[in-house]
């Protein structure tokens, strides 16, 4: 929930002013408003310094932590980043020597020393070449030139005369030292790069205590930036300084003014400050509360959309993989990281592993619910079909059609005619197959399934952004009139499409009527809305909402991205499923199948997290979310929570 902040004024003589602030500190419930405007620089270079060496580390295992160190914690931090720096100079070397044997390796063993006293004794020039294999004719190979060896389709030559050699189809290799002498600065490069690996793995024992170097260090910094941030009054002898206080820890003002010389008063908020929202949460809120801030901080008139974007996010997730086999994967994922990390985690990444074990079980959930388990095709007849929902609105489906003997029905018949004289519901789903690719698909099926998705997808859609209108009713009253116009597209447009609705073929409504009361719904919502518009606005420039129809219909449609990108997660599974024994047989087709659920899990995760939280950021959030606040940020003490 959000909590309302209140601003409150401080005046203290010089003698209460540096208890006061370490009192604050302790408390934490202050967030002191710059008189300069300034803010203290966040990361001066000790504590820069020391953030560079836990990356440095970072990439180790943190193991058993030291409670002391041998020598002062900001020697072992400058020892980490000059390591590092050697480290990096040495791998540069490695790398250079390596591509030097490759280049010289080919001329064999030799020393440079005898090959330089032939040179000035014997007043000869000695060059080494290469050149692509069968550039040029063998009988065109100069004599002078002494092949040496073939690699890689290069050929080696050497050349002993009196004169520079040169040639266009020879390349020059400069040799500055042996194949031998470069491996004997290759050994002793890689034991220096063994040397500070193990000392740079060793200094892992002390990352907890560069952690408490790095908070300490900030708790010092913030607490000096607040103490001199204030103004003086009589001859510097009197402080003042005003802060922020959540309504919720004015309690507290008593505990930090016991016995100081200080005034303090609340004071009217001003049109020009920028007052910061505090959003204080628990439980799944607080997980939600995290995603939040992945976008936006709320406005201060906000209302905490915490529980909403958490709960929809799952719900989002779990039908955009819309499989219950690889939710079952992700929550063996999640189960293996408590068991091996659950003890050890607090703070902001026990809530993530959280919400990861929350959307594996939503798509366990929803996966059970249509039925999909790794995109395995089931006829119509199997148990877990049967308990599915999309089963059995289709049986309703079927059923209404069947029995209405409705257009709908009868081209079913005639793309299956199998289905003419079947009765059951059931059977006529068995029955309306085609022949695919060699496989007998219930096409009919499939076809009905679609339909369902797609209409879920738009009534979860509109109750979706119902929510966010009436959340938002006490700023905007038109919300209202949009929620009638929506829900009134949803019953009217079958006419116009000459379709069925779920609420008619399941027997909730009758379907003429479902026309006639949607059609009212939508035309009186969309005037209510107007009119509700130009009431609150108190002007006729209200009507300028009738330009937000477009945008509340191209939201609702966007909610169909559910139902697309779970078909293409289904549809992408399948076909793996079927090309991998077609393709690598009984005995290699399981590793295409592996391969291929491995890429679809892959998209599938990415698309569920960008697009479960785009709908909340930008289709819900577009109607009851300003948005573009500042974090309630207090002068608290830092701790390390992990």
């Amino acid at each position: 929930m959000q909590i309302k902040v209140e601003k409150y004024l401080f005046a203290g003589t010089n003698n209460t002013h540096d208890i006061f602030f370490e009192r604050a500190q302790k408390i934490g419930m202050m967030e002191f408003i710059s008189v300069s405007g300034t803010k203290p620089h966040l990361f001066p270079e000790d504590v820069q310094g020391a953030k560079d060496a836990l990356k440095i580390l970072s990439s180790h295992a943190k193991g058993k932590q030291e409670q002391e160190a041998p020598v002062p914690i900001t020697e072992i931090i400058n020892e980490v980043i000059a390591n590092k720096q050697k480290l990096e100079i040495l791998y540069e070397r490695k790398r250079a020597i390596k591509m030097e044997m490759i280049r010289v390796g080919p001329f064999g063993s030799f020393s440079m020393d005898q090959i330089h006293a032939i040179e000035e004794e014997g007043s000869r020039e000695i060059q080494f070449f290469m050149m692509q294999h069968d550039r040029i004719l063998a009988s065109e190979v100069p004599e002078e030139l002494l092949y040496i060896d073939t690699e890689s389709n290069i050929d080696y030559f050497l050349y002993v005369g009196k004169e520079k050699f040169t040639h266009p189809a020879f390349t020059e290799v400069y040799v500055e030292r042996s194949v031998d002498a470069a491996k004997i600065e290759m050994e002793s490069t890689v034991a220096e790069i063994t040397k500070l690996e193990a000392q740079e793995l060793d200094n892992c024992r002390y990352i907890h205590l560069m952690e408490e170097y790095i908070f300490a260090r900030m708790n010092a910094i913030n607490l000096h930036f607040a103490k001199e941030d204030v103004d003086y009054y009589v001859e510097d002898k009197l402080f003042v300084i005003e802060a922020w206080i959540p309504r919720n820890r004015k309690k507290d003002l008593d505990k930090l003014l016991d016995g100081l010389s200080i005034i303090v008063n609340k004071v009217s908020i001003d049109k020009d400050d920028r007052v910061p929202t505090h959003l204080k949460n628990k439980g799944f809120s607080r997980m939600g509360e995290d995603l939040v801030y992945v976008y936006d901080t709320p406005a201060m008139d906000d209302k905490d959309p915490s529980a909403w974007v958490l709960w929809f996010f799952a719900l989002f997730f779990g039908m955009i993989i819309s499989d219950a086999g690889y939710g079952f994967i992700f929550l063996a994922l999640s189960g293996f990281l408590w068991m091996k990390f659950g003890k050890g985690l607090d703070g902001t990444k026990k809530r993530m592993l959280k919400i990861l074990t929350l959307i594996s079980c939503s798509t366990v959930i929803w996966g059970v619910a249509v039925a999909s388990y790794f995109s395995i095709t089931m006829e119509p007849g199997n148990l877990l079909n049967k308990i599915s929902l999309p089963y059995n609105l289709a049986i309703s489906k079927v059923e209404f059609h069947k029995s209405g003997d409705t257009e709908q029905y009868k081209e079913w018949v005639k793309e299956y005619p199998a289905i003419e004289d079947v009765d059951v519901p059931k059977d006529i789903l068995m029955k309306g197959t085609k022949m695919k690719g060699g496989n007998l698909v219930y096409d009919l099926m499939g076809d009905i399934y679609d339909s369902i998705f797609l209409e879920i997808s738009l009534i979860i859609g509109i109750i979706h952004l119902t929510f966010s209108f009436l959340r938002n009713m006490y700023r905007s009253w038109s919300g209202i009139g949009w929620v009638f116009t929506m829900m009134g597209g949803y019953l009217f447009f079958p006419k116009m499409l000459d379709s069925y609705s779920m609420l008619v073929y399941t027997g909730l409504i009758d379907r003429e009527f479902s026309f006639v009361i949607g059609e009212q719904m939508l035309y009186g919502g969309f005037g209510l809305a107007i009119l509700l518009s130009i009431i609150q606005a108190r002007s006729i420039s209200g009507i300028g909402a009738i330009f937000k129809a477009i945008e509340v219909f191209s939201d609702v449609l966007s909610y169909l991205r559910l139902y697309a990108l779970g078909l293409a997660s289904m549809v992408l599974a399948g076909t793996f499923n079927e090309i991998g024994p077609a393709i690598g047989g009984p005995m290699f087709g399981w590793i295409i199948i592996l391969l291929g659920h491995v890429v679809n899990i892959s998209l599938g995760v990415m698309a569920g997290v960008i697009h479960g939280l785009r709908l909340n950021f930008l289709e819900w959030y577009h109607h009851s979310y300003e948005g573009g606040g500042k974090k309630f940020s207090p002068l608290r003490l830092l701790k390390n929570t992990n």
